[in-house]
């Protein structure tokens, strides 16, 4: 075990591939690809128009990546697409589940009305909406943000509404049903640090 120091002034996000390589997004417009060996050598960096929010990998070809209001992809050839664009909802937090979904947190702090938007979106890895949460009678969201989330083997999505929060959102929802007034909604006291 190690310490090491990058010149990289802010660090906004982080996430690993199969290669051992680490990513970090700067929480502007640079993603760069790291080596940590000796030292922490920069293998490849890329800039991107708009903010990086979240970078995560899914295997040493694919970076997924949000930034304002898209969700993207960045292979190793070094080309980068846009999956979704949800214009004029921010999106902020990824995560990539064992179902070979994307789930996607949104932000909804400079949004006119928070009542009926989308919190969370189950996207296919090309892009195509499967399943929308929206915060009907502000149920999902209590905040305006969804900070991160992350789904149990079951399809079950866990998620913090905010970094000062002590409560986990847990959407009981077997894997892909379809989205409607019944699905059970838990809140749950977490740990108080």
């Amino acid at each position: 075990m190690g310490k090491y120091e990058t010149a990289i002034p802010f660090i906004n996000s982080i996430t690993s591939d199969e290669d051992g390589k680490l990513w970090i997004a700067d929480g502007k417009q640079c993603m760069t690809q790291l080596e940590i060996k000796d030292a922490v050598n920069i293998l490849n960096s890329y800039t991107i128009e708009g903010e990086l929010n979240e970078i995560r990998c899914l295997n040493k070809n694919k970076i997924y990546f949000t930034s304002s209001t898209k969700v993207l992809c960045l292979s190793r050839k070094d080309n980068i697409k846009m999956l979704k664009d949800f214009a004029p909802i921010n999106v902020f937090t990824i995560h990539l589940s064992r179902g070979n979904e994307i789930i996607v947190g949104t932000d909804l702090r400079e949004t006119e009305t928070t009542k009926d938007q989308p919190v969370l979106i189950r996207l296919a890895f090309d892009g195509k909406i499967i399943q929308v949460y929206k915060n009907q009678s502000r149920q999902l969201l209590t905040r305006d943000i969804v900070r991160c989330c992350t789904t149990l083997k079951d399809g079950t999505i866990c998620y913090l509404d905010s970094s000062y929060s002590y409560m986990i959102c847990w959407i009981c929802c077997p894997y892909r049903q379809q989205w409607n007034n019944s699905v059970e909604v838990q809140w749950e006291h977490f740990y108080q640090f």
